[in-house]
């Protein structure tokens, strides 16, 4: 029974984008590659103080090209392949990460954050 448990429990943690041993390489890449994507496509736009919806739109239309540039992909269904990796981002935090980044009150948040810190260290 307890061999069961295990086999199953690996097969609901298994997403499909890798080996653990690859998946935290894959994920920092994608992280990177998302900011990068969308803070050329925010300044290509002019938008300096972006909203979540812009931040989310721009994040959904980078990954979404993206994803259709992998060799690794091709030939599959790209609306599957990029639901699943938006869910996969979003579950270990890329998501929240990057629109924190990029959205206005992320910024606000990630300010008032690094202020208290300095107020914490001059005490």
């Amino acid at each position: 029974a307890n061999e069961y448990i295990m086999e199953d429990a690996g097969a609901e943690t298994f997403d499909g984008f890798g080996s653990d041993e690859h998946l935290a390489a894959q994920t920092a890449r994608m992280k990177a590659e998302l900011r990068k994507g969308i803070a050329r496509r925010l300044k290509a736009k002019g938008i300096e103080q972006p909203t979540m919806k812009i931040v989310e739109e721009e994040y959904r239309t980078h990954l979404r090209g993206f994803l259709g540039t992998q060799p690794f992909f091709e030939g599959a269904d790209m609306e599957d392949v990029f639901e699943e990796m938006f869910k996969h981002l979003k579950r270990v935090g890329v998501y929240e990460d990057v629109m924190g980044e990029f959205s206005g009150d992320g910024a606000r948040r990630d300010a008032a954050a690094a202020a208290a810190a300095d107020d914490l260290e001059k005490d």
